[in-house]
């Protein structure tokens, strides 16, 4: 058994001495270190231990393989398998989506910027406007969504590059007929928004 996410991967000495049936902790971002772990496993191949990104108990003691770099491009990382049951508001189906993964910010109360900083590779990653808006499209037409939640750490609001994006994503958007069909919820810091 193995479990991954924010606390298991910051803390997964504690999970591993505290849940003795784990076998393992996928560390940080787990979409190829959990698929290779898996295929090791499908293959009966006792080799699982040498999975990169993993942690894991070798007799009484916590091994920490070393970390899976964080993926460069989001754009190839397929869209989610969604089995979850659709979430209603006011008669309209909900989606989540994520446009970035990471946050340029250091605020102390939060856990982003260390968990995106272990391991190789740059902290703030984007998918491409063109992408998200795909994602949206083949959400809206095959699960009916149109409101999406963006459960972005930081919604890429700053600086140039950020309006940039923001522009191309509006514009693509309007280019896939959304605009005016669909709602869509950001988080940012408020320091960040402009009229």
């Amino acid at each position: 058994m193995t479990v991954g996410g924010h606390y298991p991967s910051l803390r997964h000495e504690q999970i591993l001495n505290q849940i003795p049936e784990l076998d393992s902790v996928v560390l940080f971002e787990g979409e190829q270190t959990l698929l290779e772990l898996a295929n090791y496993l499908s293959e009966g191949n006792n080799d699982w231990h040498q999975t990169e990104g993993i942690a894991y108990r070798e007799n009484d003691k916590i091994v920490l393989n070393p970390l899976r770099p964080l993926i460069p491009d989001l754009d190839k990382v397929p869209f989610p398998h969604r089995t979850f049951g659709v979430s209603k508001t006011l008669g309209k189906e909900i989606q989540p989506v994520l446009a970035t993964r990471g946050c340029p910010r250091k605020c102390a109360f939060c856990s982003i910027r260390e968990f995106y900083g272990r391991a190789l590779g740059k902290l703030v990653r984007r998918r491409s406007p063109v992408n998200v808006v795909r994602e949206m499209r083949e959400l809206y037409e095959k699960e009916n969504g149109s409101i999406f939640l963006f459960q972005d750490d930081d919604f890429p609001l700053i600086g140039k590059a950020g309006q940039r994006w923001v522009y191309d994503f509006i514009t693509e958007l309007k280019h896939q007929r959304l605009t005016g069909n669909v709602i869509w919820k950001i988080s940012c810091r408020g320091d960040e928004v402009e009229a």
